[in-house]
């Protein structure tokens, strides 16, 4: 389910492709200045471990995971990528990574 939000969001914000993804964690370790595939993988990883079930705590809800997310755009994430997830979430529901392969 991942992948599908991960290519989603990447039509949404018009960039291309991702094709090195060890490159564009190398690039998150050494820039403040992130690449926009960075910050898509960025947002996609946190609302993909909010919504799963750790062994310390519950799965959070989808809506609350995205409400996080909303709160935090802008600052801690990029406006863009989460208002194009939460375009995605609109249109098909999320389950967690596991539960979908």
């Amino acid at each position: 389910m991942t992948k599908i939000f991960i290519a989603s969001l990447l039509a949404f914000t018009a960039t291309p492709a991702l094709a090195d993804p060890a490159a564009t964690v190398t690039s998150f370790v050494e820039t403040a200045d992130l690449d926009l595939d960075t910050r898509i993988l960025a947002v996609c990883d946190v609302y993909d471990a909010l919504i799963s079930t750790r062994v310390y705590r519950a799965a959070w809800s989808a809506e609350k995971a995205l409400g996080l997310l909303l709160g935090q755009a802008g600052s801690a994430f990029d406006n863009r990528v989460v208002n194009a997830l939460a375009r995605v979430l609109a249109r098909e529901p999320a389950s967690p990574l596991r539960e979908a392969v």
